[in-house]
């Protein structure tokens, strides 16, 4: 995460979990993000979080599931599939496991 081309995007929580906050930091190059998050809620049980890639037509794609430490703080690393036109990160609750669509509340949003 030290590439001279480097991106920074901020995720607010939502209705959801409004004190949530998070940093997507997106290395171009390498198609990586880091995400770093804080004020997360842990999930009820049987439940995680998951990233979504929401891309410019529509599509979600499913990526890391992760739960949070305990004082609320997540840090996640994830390589973006190739050719993917990723426009809008999410985090949603899912079932533990995660699933090939969303179904929980979004909890966190960033636009690229």
């Amino acid at each position: 995460m030290r590439s001279a081309d480097l991106s920074v995007i901020a995720l607010g929580g939502t209705e959801a979990q409004p004190g949530a906050k998070g940093r997507l930091l997106y290395d171009k190059a390498k198609q990586r993000w880091l995400l770093s998050m804080t004020n997360l809620a842990q999930p009820v049980a049987g439940r995680c979080y998951e990233l979504w890639f929401i891309t410019r037509d529509g599509r979600k794609i499913g990526s890391q599931t992760f739960t949070p430490s305990a004082d609320g703080v997540a840090e996640i690393m994830v390589d973006v599939p190739a050719g993917l036109d990723v426009t809008v990160a999410a985090i949603t609750d899912e079932p533990i496991g995660g699933v090939a669509v969303p179904t929980g509340q979004i909890h966190l949003v960033g636009t690229l």
